[in-house]
């Protein structure tokens, strides 16, 4: 199997794991909407379903292009202050955080979902760092993100 096919396959595998995870938490917020009454049922059914990561990996590719120092280190610090709920500690990573924070903003995301998400790109992104290719986990995002 290629590289690339074990990327890809690493990154169905996590999708499936998250729309899982979806529908097992989709179940317990029914409930909940069933004792709030069907006004917000219907909220909920009007809200399409959003693919955080696919947001986060956008949002960081974004992140790079308006900032074209950034390395793989940034970009994963960034995911893993927003997964860990975390103050960036370097000015490179704080720059890439905000570009993430306004993507999520303009896209709808709430905090909790855009925990979970970069918990998932991280898991992601923990097997395609390189220290001896700074780029690395940068060409696996604009790669799967096509």
């Amino acid at each position: 199997m290629s590289r690339t096919a074990k990327l890809k396959a690493r990154l169905q595998a996590a999708n499936r794991r998250r729309k899982k995870r979806g529908s097992v938490t989709g179940a317990t917020s029914v409930s909940a909407d069933d004792a709030a009454g069907p006004s917000a049922r219907n909220r909920e059914s009007e809200t399409p379903d959003i693919d955080v990561a696919e947001i986060l990996i956008a949002a960081s590719l974004h992140a790079v292009d308006r900032h074209p120092n950034v390395r793989d280190a940034a970009v994963y610090g960034a995911l893993k202050c927003l997964a860990d709920e975390m103050e960036p500690k370097h000015e490179t990573t704080a720059r890439v955080l905000e570009v993430i924070h306004q993507c999520l903003r303009k896209a709808g995301v709430d905090a909790p979902a855009a925990e979970r998400g970069a918990k998932d790109v991280c898991e992601i992104a923990r097997g395609n760092l390189d220290p001896n290719r700074p780029d690395q986990l940068i060409q696996y995002f604009s790669l799967i993100s096509n």
